[in-house]
């Protein structure tokens, strides 16, 4: 049994064509069929039913599959735990985002990461945190940019920086002319809040209270974005909480929505999620550093 021959029935479950399973794997059809007849030979079983169309695993094709899919995995770690003793930065790196992030913190910094290690593979998805979570479980993403803590346990959390939080009104409401706003002065106001805010809100003192959704008049608003809602009170009026980022991106008339928060600012802490004993450390570290880098100064 070799990886090449595991791969080839990894392949073929995926596509479940011979012919396709092949063109992925680089190979003529006659190899990959020959490779996983000889692989079935040897432990006396059959992996695929061919006299189904679609080609489909047996039952007991399924088992191997599913163990195939860990050596596999577990056999890419060596190479990566290699390259990591080298002091290099190379390989694949799959990083998987928040949505109340990635608008305003990846034009940031994965140009010049992507720039600076040319020979470092990236992936980007933007994900909600649970769908995260499972995909730093079964390995098909590398490290998590999130809100911390994650209060996910058997994870590695690693802080990178702190963000403010700002309000974002328009002109006509009555919060609009004070320079700094107390989170008392909130009361009897309803603020705009959406699903996208959990995320944003969360865990942080004084503001979990308005992590909850809402919306204006007969409307309930289910959005994921914070950037749609900003526009709504831009057009619609009223007021809600944004990501001290998303103000980077403002010219001068949008920065007059924005008002500041009293002493003590509630922050949010921006960190990354890993494995424990995670085996590309190093890629880890090197993004880290990326995003503090590339962060601009933050006004108060």
């Amino acid at each position: 049994m070799t990886l090449t021959q595991l791969e080839y029935v990894l392949a073929l479950d995926r596509e479940r064509h011979f012919a396709s399973a092949a063109a992925k794997c680089n190979v003529t059809q006659p190899t990959l069929s020959i490779q996983i007849g000889k692989l079935e030979d040897e432990l006396g079983i059959l992996v695929f039913d061919r006299t189904k169309n679609p080609v489909t695993p047996t039952e007991t094709g399924l088992l191997l599959i599913e163990q195939a899919k860990v050596v596999i995995q577990e056999s890419k770690k060596l190479n990566d735990i290699v390259i990591n003793s080298r002091e290099e930065v190379k390989g694949e790196l799959s990083i998987a985002i928040l949505p109340s992030l990635a608008p305003y913190l990846l034009p940031l910094f994965i140009d010049s990461f992507s720039r600076k290690y040319p020979d470092l593979r990236l992936t980007v998805r933007e994900l909600h945190l649970y769908q995260i979570v499972g995909r730093l479980q079964n390995d098909s993403a590398d490290v998590g940019i999130v809100v911390l803590p994650s209060e996910e346990s058997g994870f590695y959390e690693i802080p990178v920086f702190e963000e403010s939080i700002v309000l974002y009104l328009h002109p006509d409401h009555p919060l609009f002319e004070k320079e700094r706003i107390s989170k008392d002065d909130l009361y009897g106001h309803n603020m705009l809040l959406t699903s996208a805010h959990w995320n944003l809100l969360r865990n942080i003192p004084g503001l979990e209270e308005f992590s909850r959704v809402s919306g204006t008049g007969n409307i309930r608003y289910e959005s994921a974005s914070v950037e749609t809602i900003r526009k709504v009170v831009e057009r619609q009026g009223g007021l809600t909480l944004i990501p001290w980022l998303a103000t980077t991106y403002m010219g001068e008339r949008r920065k007059k929505y924005v008002r500041y928060f009293k002493d003590p600012e509630p922050k949010r802490q921006i960190g990354l999620l890993s494995q424990r004993g995670f085996h590309k450390q190093r890629m880890i570290d090197a993004l880290k550093s990326a995003i503090i880098e590339s962060l601009p100064l933050q006004e108060s």
